[in-house]
């Protein structure tokens, strides 16, 4: 089961994404769909030719998802599985300052904000109230391990009264159960009496924890850390044969202050006690179990100063109460418990490449005293993490961009301590994407042992164990690459869970009755498809038969339309004719009658000028003549003065005289 996680955006996303661009980064945004439980990574600019590459999971939490409903979705039912004596695990992988730390441990001071192991442990005591089980049948205990540069840490070790500050935890040894699980020799078992317990430990793990600043995440986890519930009950009728035997039976509620005993977290709960009022004891390296004769349990404080062994059936250390006061009696945890259960929660260092997270300024210290949330995680990954094209193995090889070999080559004078760190948690998280490769292909061996942190969740990866994976994503464009690499892993881790954690024969059943389903549904379907078949050529042929009646229905119809359309188109140009024509006659007949009248008035008008033309001819002639009488007077007169002799040349001469 693969959950993938996307949070919000928040300051300094913009700076990255600006980063990013800079650089020249090939994957850009991611696209989530919660719905569909799918995520897609968009080319950056740098790469248009690149096509948008789509991740399917089992579920896909939005941003806006609280912390409970992150639990409820998939790690609540890991807890009850647990509680009811199976083994679990769940793991936190993603880039540096996506929130995987958040996710698993969140503000643990905050009921609203908790992460996973907090409520895990709180839902352990629900369930175990609910079920009826008291506090002295039930052992509920934690352990918190740190894989820091391949060296084991005891998160929750401290020095016994009197050794002062000066003294520093025993040494941490991975051994091979009797069952052939990995355990981790030497390790603290804090017993837990109520939720409250567990917050004290945490944030006491988170203060010892290695931190430091990276370019990703200011407060950077430079681990890996594992942290270890067992769950553990019995019948009453147990309680009633130990106080029978003498033992106290009295109960005591769940709720009271942490009682923290030094064992191997993937051992059954102690079944021996050595109670103490000290403080917490220290649990030096037990003694080979290579030379000595295991199984092996401290069975006294003394013997467990000493290192000592005891055969009971168990690789386990010492135990202690840490405070308990004398009034309150020891609970009985003597043996046997009817139901042991377990469960793992991993919060992986960051997947991101190395070269983007030296910019760190400075080594990696322990987290300080006022550490009492947790948000950012570390980096790692020197380069995009792949599938290798040779070999059986399905083995994983690492890709270091020049860029990144660059950013680190100009880090490495400032970060030479977190360049190391890097280059471990790079080795931690290769190893373990090769052993999902390899339990995804299901050929070669699978390289558990090539790690301690591979070595330690061998079961939870390829065992019994039933694990979930969260990935944690950040919306930055700024972390395309990084999400690419991620989404990659988480695939395939979905690929190998799913593979892994089913047996052999509940496999090959599965698949002999899903072979024989599909061949039943294949033969149903073939018969289904040739009666679909044959009435289908029957449909298709009444379909045929009646689209030729209606073809030459519709074409008779058309006829008697085209024809009815012709007709009408007949009469219509005859009816614009006639109306033409008479039209043109009467034009005609209007330009006869204004042609006859324009002659009549031209002939009236012709005759008023030729009228006037006499009239004044006349007038002309007229006044000619009494001109010329005038004339003639005038010279008559004169020539009555003066003596006029006429020589009369011819007769009519004479008579016009």
């Amino acid at each position: 089961m693969v959950h993938v996680r996307c949070r919000p955006e928040v300051e300094g996303d913009r700076a990255l994404a600006e980063a990013a661009a800079a650089r020249g980064c090939a994957w850009g945004g991611l696209w989530a769909d919660s719905e569909r439980a799918t995520i897609s990574v968009t080319p950056g600019p740098a790469s248009p030719g690149l096509r948008a590459v789509h991740f399917g999971f089992d579920a896909v939490i939005p941003a806006e998802a609280t912390q409970e409903e992150v639990f409820k979705a998939g790690a609540c039912g890991l807890v009850r599985d647990a509680v009811a004596g199976r083994s679990t695990a769940v793991f936190a992988y993603g880039p540096s300052g996506t929130g995987k730390t958040f996710t698993l441990l969140g503000e643990v001071a905050d009921p609203r904000r908790m992460g996973l192991v907090p409520r895990s442990i709180a839902e352990v005591f629900a369930r175990l109230r609910e079920s009826g089980v008291r506090a002295a049948d039930s052992l509920v205990t934690l352990s918190v391990l740190e894989v820091y540069n391949e060296r084991l840490t005891d998160l929750l070790w401290e020095a016994a009264p009197g050794e002062g500050k000066a003294a520093s935890p025993p040494p941490l040894r991975i051994a091979e159960s009797a069952s052939g699980t990995a355990v981790c020799l030497g390790l603290t078992r804090a017993e837990l009496e109520g939720p409250a317990d567990a917050r004290q430990l945490l944030v006491k793990a988170a203060r010892a924890s290695h931190r430091a600043a990276t370019a990703l995440n200011r407060d950077s986890n430079r681990s890996h850390r594992l942290f270890f519930i067992r769950v553990a009950t019995r019948r009453p009728a147990g309680q009633q044969a130990h106080a029978q035997a003498g033992g106290s039976g009295r109960s005591r509620p769940h709720g009271r202050s942490p009682s923290p005993a030094p064992s191997s977290p993937l051992a059954p709960p102690p079944r021996s006690p050595a109670w103490t009022a000290a403080s917490r004891m220290h649990t030096p390296e037990p003694a080979d179990p290579a030379t000595s004769s295991p199984p092996w349990i401290c069975s006294s404080v003394s013997q467990a100063g000493r290192g000592g062994p005891a055969r009971d059936g168990d690789w386990l250390g010492a135990q202690s109460v840490a405070g308990r006061s004398a009034a309150w009696p020891s609970p009985d945890t003597t043996g046997p418990w009817d139901s042991e259960g377990s469960m793992v929660l991993v919060d992986l260092a960051g997947s991101e490449s190395a070269g983007r997270e030296s910019g760190s300024a400075g080594s990696a210290q322990p987290a300080s005293h006022g550490a009492a949330s947790f948000h950012g995680r570390p980096s790692s990954s020197g380069g995009s993490i792949s599938r290798t094209p040779t070999g059986r193995s399905g083995s994983l090889s690492r890709r270091a961009s020049p860029k990144a070999a660059a950013a680190a080559s100009v880090a490495a004078g400032g970060a030479a301590r977190v360049g190391s760190d890097t280059g471990n948690i790079n080795r931690s998280l290769l190893t373990l994407s090769r052993v999902i490769a390899a339990l995804a292909s299901r050929e070669g061996r699978v390289p558990y042992r090539d790690s301690k942190l591979t070595r330690l969740c061998a079961d939870a990866l390829g065992g019994r164990c039933t694990t979930m994976m969260i990935g944690t994503l950040a919306p930055s464009r700024g972390m395309g690459d990084d999400a690419r690499t991620a989404l990659e892993f988480l695939a395939r881790a979905r690929e190998a869970l799913n593979l892994s954690q089913t047996p052999l024969e509940e496999r090959l059943a599965r698949a002999f009755l899903l072979a024989r389903e599909q061949l039943a549904d294949a033969e149903a379907a073939r018969h289904r498809l040739e009666a679909e078949a044959v009435a289908a050529a029957e449909a298709a042929a009444a379909r045929l038969a009646d689209a030729e009646r209606a073809a030459e229905q519709e074409a008779a119809r058309l006829q008697e339309v085209w024809a009815s359309q012709l007709e009408q188109e007949r009469e219509e140009a005859e009816a614009a004719l006639a109306t033409v024509k008479a039209r043109l006659e009467a034009k005609a007949e209007e330009a006869l009658r204004q042609g006859l009248e324009a002659a009549e008035q031209a002939r009236v008008d012709g005759r008023r000028a030729a009228e006037a033309a006499r009239c004044e001819g006349e007038a002309q002639v007229t006044r000619a003549r009494q001109e010329g009488a005038s004339q003639l007077e005038a010279a008559r007169e004169r020539h009555a003065a003066e003596p006029l002799v006429l020589t009369v040349q011819s007769p009519e001469a004479a008579a016009a005289l």
